[in-house]
């Protein structure tokens, strides 16, 4: 009987995947480790009993193919089948979730190409946030808040304005 198992975390050079079911299971992790040692491009498989979770330090193979040895595994039975690539590059496995940052970028760049779509490029949403900073400093040195909010919006504001360094 196969094991269910999840790929749980990829990056350059890492993937972690975690067997939850052989949990404090010793001997299950070495072999496992003795195993995962054989994968070609594998510099160096660590073990957590504990939670379950085997991590691969490769090189010179890509993800690609390590993820299909580590799928063919006789013991373990991966829930997903495929592994969509991500906004910046990263291998979305069953269990990724985005961040809220990543979120955030995303609804930003979608936010932003229907802004430049909308006006013809006239505006884009780094515009519409300079002048919404502004506007709120304004604001905050009407009603006497000079040091402390006020200042701090002028100064973001400036930044939205300032080049981008290469």
């Amino acid at each position: 009987m196969k094991l269910s198992a999840q790929i749980i975390h990829t990056a350059p050079g890492r993937i972690r995947f975690r067997v939850p079911a052989k949990r404090r299971d010793t001997f299950f992790f070495e072999e496992l480790q003795n195993d995962c040692s054989g994968f070609s491009g594998v510099k160096q498989v660590s073990t957590n009993v504990l939670t379950g979770s085997v991590l691969l330090l490769y090189e010179d193979i890509e993800p690609d193919a390590l993820i299909g040895h580590i799928r063919n595994h006789p013991l373990l039975d991966f829930e997903s089948k495929d592994y969509p690539i991500g906004p910046s590059g990263e291998i979305l496995t069953a269990t990724h979730q985005q961040t809220a940052a990543q979120k955030a970028s995303s609804t930003y760049a979608s936010l932003d190409s229907t802004l430049k779509e909308f006006s013809n490029g006239f505006i884009d949403l780094r515009s519409v946030l300079f002048i919404s900073l502004v506007i709120f400093a304004v604001r905050q040195l009407t009603q006497g808040a000079v040091f402390g909010n006020a200042i701090t919006l002028f100064l973001y504001a400036l930044q939205l304005i300032r080049p981008k360094e290469p």
